[in-house]
């Protein structure tokens, strides 16, 4: 009897280590799919619904994005795209037994989108980019974001519209109003520029359809909000500036050719 026990009991130990093994070997590594440095015209949803058909190979897999942005990128070019990765990949895998992760990894020389996948029992991959020093409040007045922005027209109304066809440029105003509420030395400052055939009074229209979307987003008191006029660039714009207090305000910088006076 108990010599049948010892025997039991030596299978049980010899053939426990290789069950182990032959468990952990079923979880495959995580793997990246692709890395994204520019997305052309509609080139994101393409990138997303490549994303999510290759996930759907894999059961219970996680989609996981880790977003860098490049060396001189405004911080808010990235948080764009996350926001909308993170919107929107959740409506394009209909099988919700796959999680979704996005995050910030840093900054890199180039802006780039990382697409993992991440099998069921597989360890998710950390991020490999150095940290931002974007925040940093000791520095000089350093731009946040910037976007094409323009006034249309529809059904006899007007409206402030951002960005121009095939880009994603509607600013991350949370994040920006959360900077200045977390950071009370910083102060903001926002550049108009109007598009070289346009007259001044059209950077005043766009002054006024600005206030009025970012006191629907929550913002301060828009009357406290400083904005500027820049001048003329090929294309009438905005540029979102954090400004440590005590530290001088930008310089606007004119981007254009031919520019005719009006």
């Amino acid at each position: 009897m108990i010599f049948r026990v010892i025997i039991s009991f030596i299978i049980a130990a010899l053939l426990a280590p290789a069950s182990s093994l032959q468990h952990q070997s079923s979880f495959n590594p995580a793997f990246k799919l692709k890395d994204v440095n520019e997305f052309g015209c509609c080139g994101i949803d393409l990138e997303l619904s490549l994303l999510t058909e290759a996930i759907g190979k894999e059961p219970e897999a996680r989609a996981h994005i880790i977003g860098y942005s490049g060396l001189g990128d405004p911080p808010g070019k990235l948080l764009r795209y996350l926001r909308y990765i993170e919107a929107n990949l959740p409506n394009l895998i209909s099988d919700k037994s796959h999680a979704i992760s996005v995050i910030n990894g840093g900054q890199r020389n180039r802006f780039t989108i990382e697409m993992w996948i991440v099998p069921k029992g597989a360890s998710v991959p950390t991020p490999s980019g150095s940290a931002s020093e974007t925040n940093s409040d000791a520095r000089s007045a350093y731009k946040f974001d910037e976007a094409e922005a323009s006034i249309m027209e529809y059904n006899k109304k007007s409206y402030l519209a951002f960005g121009l066809a095939c880009t994603l440029s509607y600013p991350e105003w949370e994040e920006f109003f959360r900077t200045l509420r977390d950071k009370p030395t910083l102060r903001e400052l926002i550049m108009i520029y109007v598009g070289h055939d346009d007259g001044v009074q059209y950077g005043s229209r766009i002054e006024k359809y600005l206030r009025a979307e970012l006191k629907k987003v929550g913002a301060r008191e828009e009357k406290e909000l400083t904005m500027v006029y820049g001048g003329k660039r090929e294309w009438s714009q905005i540029e979102i500036w954090l400004v440590p207090k005590g530290k001088p305000d930008p310089q606007p910088t004119r981007r254009t050719k031919n520019v005719r006076a009006r």
